[in-house]
């Protein structure tokens, strides 16, 4: 191929930007300022961002605002505990709830590779949490001390039948 490729055209960024700006606009007229305050996009990956009162908005970080805001119409995000996020792709959404609750527990549950890419950045945003990170096991009590020390723990699928009953306090999928 002799074709020099980019990431992405100045065309589709236009539209990316304006999109992402659209979304900041929408949140920011629908008073959502305490999420903005809080959720900063963080630099690994070198995402596409714009700047709003000094801090860095994806179209990805304000779309986890639109999904913190309905959990908070629902539930009391700063007493939840101990999460499920079933299909976290990167993890976007463990981002945000943590940011605005830093005591909250959170187990992902995916399939690879999006398992260990969400572990992957999870680990550069967070690089102060204890992580439990993915292993093959078929027994809880072999895995029980670090797992429940840690506050983000990744599993596939097949293995949320080894865990014990009620845990999570809430189980999403998004």
């Amino acid at each position: 191929l002799n074709k020099k490729y980019t990431f992405i055209d100045g065309k589709i960024s236009k539209k990316y930007n304006e999109y992402t700006l659209i979304l900041l606009n929408y949140l920011i007229s629908k008073n959502f300022q305490k999420y903005l305050n809080k959720i900063n996009e963080h630099e690994y990956g070198n995402p596409i961002y714009i700047t709003y009162d000094n801090k860095k908005h994806s179209f990805s970080s304000l779309n986890s605002i639109i999904e913190l805001d309905t959990i908070s119409k629902n539930l009391n995000i700063n007493k939840l505990h101990n999460v499920l996020e079933i299909g976290a792709g990167s993890g976007r959404t463990c981002s945000a709830l943590i940011k605005i609750n830093n005591d909250m527990k959170y187990t992902i549950c995916d399939i690879p590779p999006s398992l260990f890419i969400a572990q992957y950045n999870l680990q550069k945003i967070f690089p102060g949490k204890k992580f439990f990170k993915f292993r093959s096991f078929n027994n809880y009590s072999n895995i029980k001390d670090e797992f429940e020390k840690s506050d983000i723990k990744f599993l596939t699928p097949d293995q949320i039948k080894y865990l014990p009953k009620k845990i999570f306090d809430l189980s999403i999928s998004i």
